[in-house]
């Protein structure tokens, strides 16, 4: 199980981090631009530390 999670959740984190990616490239405002890349920023955190936490496990 512990090994399935590794792989699952970073592979989950990385296809949300696509999805914002995307909304930033078409995003219409600065405002929406901004949003996106915050949200890419604290998904890509997410995913580079949710990694050691379940290696550790």
């Amino acid at each position: 199980m512990k090994k399935f999670l590794l792989f699952l959740v970073p592979v989950a984190f990385l296809a949300l981090d696509y999805g914002v990616i995307d909304s930033a490239i078409n995003a219409d405002t600065t405002v929406g631009t901004i949003m996106a890349c915050i949200a890419s920023v604290m998904m890509v955190s997410a995913t580079i530390g949710v990694y050691p936490l379940l290696k550790n496990s």
